[in-house]
């Protein structure tokens, strides 16, 4: 496996799921201080995390000249692996939670930013009832 060149800083374990964490938010919204609130972060600590991954990869993965920005080649191919990744990080977080002595129930929901707060809270309130 090829790892990413530069500095390392988020070459491996949390900080590269973090960043891509934040790529996919900002992909998602266009703009990285939507992204920046939505993730519950500051809007430099996402940009931090932003160039980060591009100080890795040594590649640019968004076209600031535009608004909301978009995907360069390198980031569609990113984008592309990135929700890949997540997705399998976060199903092992859910099963390695099950293997605990008390098990935790979690109800992932994906959504929409645009429609995000006005459907969250009647889905929340909605498991609360069916589930407990």
């Amino acid at each position: 496996m090829k790892k990413p060149q530069g500095n390392g800083a988020v070459g491996t374990g949390s900080n590269l799921i973090k960043s891509m964490e934040v790529f996919e938010a900002v992909a998602a919204t266009g703009q990285m201080t939507a992204a920046a609130r939505m993730l519950g972060m500051t809007q430099s600590a996402a940009s931090q995390h932003i160039a980060a991954l591009e100080k890795a990869y040594g590649v640019q993965l968004f076209d600031r000249s535009v608004r909301p920005a978009r995907l360069t080649q390198a980031g569609t191919l990113l984008h592309r692996h990135a929700a890949r990744i997540l997705n399998v990080v976060g199903d092992l977080e859910t099963e390695m939670r099950h293997q605990g002595p008390m098990p935790i129930s979690v109800l992932r929901i994906g959504i929409l930013a645009s429609i995000a707060t006005t459907l969250t809270p009647g889905l929340v309130g909605m498991a609360k009832k069916g589930f407990g």
